[in-house]
């Protein structure tokens, strides 16, 4: 349960990225 915690996270980051990149 807490490894599916620990990819939402990562994810949450990799999306963060693609926003900024598409932002700029």
């Amino acid at each position: 349960m807490v490894h599916s915690n620990d990819v939402t996270a990562h994810y949450g980051i990799l999306l963060a990225l693609y926003a900024l990149m598409q932002f700029a």
